[in-house]
């Protein structure tokens, strides 16, 4: 084996490596699981925005109506707030 290819076969070890690691990092900082997730009644929401202006990572506009985009998207505390604030009480919790 040439000098060469012993550094090529090094550098794609700590690029292997590297990946690795930083999987590790993301694994570390994993949305925790929520018991409970967002719902909106859609033949309630009036397409305020609100919610989506509070938490934009949870909601999302579907067209006229806000939905739930990615109901771990943040803490049940900012979620709990978009739902204090929904002026139609459209936003409720779901048991999973």
């Amino acid at each position: 084996m040439s000098a060469k290819s012993v550094v090529v076969a090094l550098v794609i070890v700590a690029a292997i490596a590297a990946i690795v690691v930083s999987e590790s990092a993301l694994v570390g900082q994993s949305k925790t699981a929520l018991a409970r997730v967002p719902f909106i009644d859609v033949d309630l929401c009036t397409g305020c925005e609100l919610c989506v202006e509070t938490v934009p990572a949870v909601f999302q506009m579907d067209g006229d109506i806000a939905g739930v985009f990615d109901p771990e998207g943040a803490d049940e505390q900012e979620i709990q707030e978009a739902m204090d604030n929904c002026p139609v009480e459209a936003i409720s919790w779901q048991e999973q």
